[in-house]
């Protein structure tokens, strides 16, 4: 998988806008020609790497050079975990600058296992949605 990974890097680092979703695991099998399902690229391998994100801003959809019709279709946004910051505090504040809800399976990835609990007691504050749904918000001072 870590093929897998460091091509979806590439991708990811040879345009400045969002990807849709289903043009980039176009080009991500593309890339993986014949490796078998087991080595098979899937968008669990982008937890760290990209955010998925229901909409971009009219400046990306024009870099993007896609046609932009008005669907539900998600857009994958690079966001590596090894362009935050060290610091555990940093890194709370970075995720939430660029996203304001996460879901737990989403932020996670960012964080070191081990503390990842203790750090979402510290930093954020769990909300839930009309559909029940768990999200993580920052805690405002």
């Amino acid at each position: 998988m870590q093929i897998a990974k460091k091509l979806a890097h590439q991708l990811f680092n040879s345009r400045i806008a969002p990807w849709k979703q289903s043009h980039f695991i176009s080009e991500w099998h593309r890339l993986m020609p014949g490796v078998g399902e087991a080595y098979e690229p899937n968008i669990s391998a982008l937890k760290g790497i990209a955010i998925a994100v229901k909409s971009i801003s009219p400046v990306l959809q024009d870099q993007s050079h896609e046609k932009h019709e008005s669907t539900d279709e998600l857009y994958l946004k690079y966001f590596p975990k090894e362009a935050l910051p060290n610091s555990d505090e940093g890194k709370f504040n970075m995720v939430f600058k660029e996203q304001s809800k996460w879901k737990w399976e989403e932020l996670q990835p960012y964080f070191d296992e081990s503390k990842f609990e203790e750090l979402l007691l510290k930093y954020a504050r769990r909300c839930e949605d009309d559909e029940s749904n768990v999200w993580y918000e920052a805690k405002r001072s």
